[in-house]
C-alpha cells in the first residue's frame, strides 16, 4: 500500500494548482491520524490547525482555520 500526498494553494475555496508539491510514502502509518501527522511534519505544517474531510479513498485537509490558504490531499493506492 502506498500513500500519495499533494499540497497546493486555494483560490475561492478550491484547489488552484498555481504551485503544487507531490510525494509518495511507501510505508504509511496504520491510522489516518498518524498519516496526517506524519505528512504535516514532512511539509513543516505541524501545529497548524486544519479541518479534515474523508471521501473514502481520499482525504482533504484544509488549512484555512490555521490562517493558510493551502489544501493537502492524501490518496491511497493498493
Amino acid at each position: 500500500m502506498k500513500l500519495h500526498y499533494e499540497i497546493t494553494d486555494l483560490f475561492c475555496g478550491e484547489a488552484n494548482y498555481s504551485w503544487v508539491k507531490r510525494g509518495v510514502i511507501s510505508e504509511p502509518k496504520k491510522t489516518m491520524r498518524g498519516n496526517i501527522t506524519y505528512v504535516k511534519g514532512l511539509l513543516d505544517l505541524a501545529g497548524i490547525r486544519h479541518t479534515t474531510e474523508d471521501y473514502g479513498d481520499m482525504v482533504r485537509i484544509d488549512f484555512t482555520k490555521g490562517g493558510l490558504l493551502n489544501v493537502l490531499f492524501l490518496t491511497w493506492e493498493d
